[in-house]
C-alpha cells in the first residue's frame, strides 16, 4: 500500500530533523575534541602565556554557553511538563 502525501511529508520532516540532529552532534563532538586538544596544552610546560590566556578565554565562553543551554533546557522541560498537564 502506498503512503499518503501527508505521511510522506511527515516522513521527510522526521528525516530532516534526524539529519539536523546528527549534524549538530557531529559538530559538537568535533568541537569537544578540539577543546580537549587545546586543554591538553595547559599541562605542557612549553605552552606560552598568550596561548594559556586564549585557552582561558575559550573556557569562559564555553561556561557561558553551557549556562545558557542549561537554562534553555530547564525552560523547555517546564514547557513540556506544562503541555502534558493541559487536557487535550
Amino acid at each position: 500500500m502506498a503512503s499518503s502525501n501527508r505521511r510522506k511529508k511527515q516522513n521527510r520532516a522526521k528525516a530532516a530533523a534526524k539529519h539536523a540532529e546528527a549534524r549538530r552532534r557531529r559538530t559538537a563532538t568535533a568541537r569537544i575534541r578540539a577543546v580537549q586538544a587545546r586543554l591538553s596544552r595547559i599541562y605542557d610546560p612549553g605552552t606560552s602565556a598568550a596561548e594559556l590566556a586564549q585557552i582561558n578565554r575559550e573556557l569562559k565562553q564555553l561556561r557561558v554557553q553551557l549556562t545558557a543551554l542549561e537554562e534553555r533546557r530547564v525552560a523547555l522541560l517546564a514547557e513540556l511538563a506544562e503541555q502534558a498537564d493541559r487536557p487535550a
